[in-house]
């Protein structure tokens, strides 16, 4: 099977199928976790909304956590067509009126036209990743995180350094983003290297009207919460499916050490009140730190999210809760018909 472009860009050096084919990578250049090239959709094995995605990929996953994102090629020397829009995995979402500062994103999509790219959702989400590279300034340490909607922000900065000569470095927020970041030629530094970051643009599972969080869908939590703990200010971007009005309806990931979790997971059933599950079952999730991961279904119940951390990191054997609170200071969110800029008041970016 012979690649379609012409050109080395980053979809060149991993490997490409002609459009619309679903390949592994390694067809043109092996690597460590199995990665999945689709053109001009994201597919993550961590997100619910793709099931179809899932299922196809689901031969060669293995748990290594987020497939890599490649998206349309800009530049002239590439011979690929885009893919034509399809039908919409992601089902739409309601607008929650509750937060409290809107403003419309003025984000110019390039390149191809967003219907001739991806279906409108899609489009939607990869405009808002380019939207939060509004808060991005020459000289920034950027904490690149992980996630279908913010790789497109990671795109978006590979690009600008590229075109613009952007100035910055990253931390990456796990191997798919250091691998993906890498590719694009963005300078990384390690977390211990950096020591304070200016910025940290992440995605989120859920995010309620007081710009608290459920992340770790991906596997990445604890990474993830480390960048943004040492990051000056946190940009969330997300869409509407994930804007709540209580968390928990996505279920509570925690990370544990892996001669632990059943421990945990007994201690566990005094606290919540739904099922803890073992992600990966009998084939175990292990995260880039080497723990395993416990699912916990509180449903929309979590209206202390500070005080639910505290009683879980209680619990020996508990190395991270996906709860993240006090930390994201704006939400750039994707609806079904625009990007909007949600910007907490009182946060360190009002």
């Amino acid at each position: 099977m012979r690649p379609t472009r012409s050109c080395r860009c980053l979809a060149d050096l991993l490997g490409l199928a002609p459009a619309g084919v679903l390949v592994p990578a390694a067809v043109r250049k092996p690597l460590p976790f199995g990665f999945i090239v689709r053109l001009a959709r994201f597919v993550s094995v961590a997100e619910p909304a793709l099931p179809d995605l899932r299922l196809a990929s689901d031969h060669l996953h293995r748990g290594e956590g987020t497939f890599l994102s490649v998206v349309h090629c800009q530049r002239p020397s590439c011979s690929l067509t885009p893919m034509r829009a399809g039908v919409s995995h992601e089902p739409p979402g309601q607008a929650n009126h509750r937060f409290r500062q809107y403003v419309h994103a003025e984000t110019m999509m390039r390149g191809t036209p967003p219907a001739r790219i991806v279906d409108e959702v899609e489009a939607l989400k990869r405009e808002a990743g380019i939207a939060a590279c509004s808060f991005v300034n020459n000289g920034m340490t950027l904490g690149l995180g992980t996630g279908s909607t913010v790789r497109y922000t990671v795109l978006e900065i590979g690009r600008r350094i590229v075109e613009e000569g952007l100035k910055v470095k990253g931390v990456p927020t796990s191997e798919a983003t250091r691998l993906l970041a890498e590719g694009l030629g963005i300078p990384l530094l390690t977390l211990e290297q950096a020591g304070e970051i200016d910025l940290t643009i992440d995605g989120a599972d859920e995010f309620d009207p007081e710009f608290q969080l459920i992340k770790g869908g991906g596997g990445a939590l604890t990474q993830e919460k480390r960048v943004a703990a040492a990051s000056r200010a946190m940009v969330v971007v997300a869409d509407d499916r994930k804007q709540v009005p209580v968390l928990g309806g996505f279920d509570l990931p925690l990370e544990v050490g892996t001669g632990d979790w059943e421990q945990v997971r007994g201690e566990l059933d005094s606290i919540c009140p739904g099922p803890v599950i073992l992600r990966g079952g009998q084939t175990p999730y292990v995260t880039d730190n080497g723990g395993y991961i416990l699912d916990c279904e509180f449903g929309p119940t979590i209206s202390n999210p500070d005080q639910l951390e505290q009683l879980i990191l209680s619990v020996d054997g508990v190395v991270e809760v996906g709860l993240f609170v006090g930390m994201c200071d704006a939400v750039v969110m994707a609806t079904q018909s625009e990007v909007l800029t949600m910007v907490k008041q009182g946060g360190r970016l009002d």
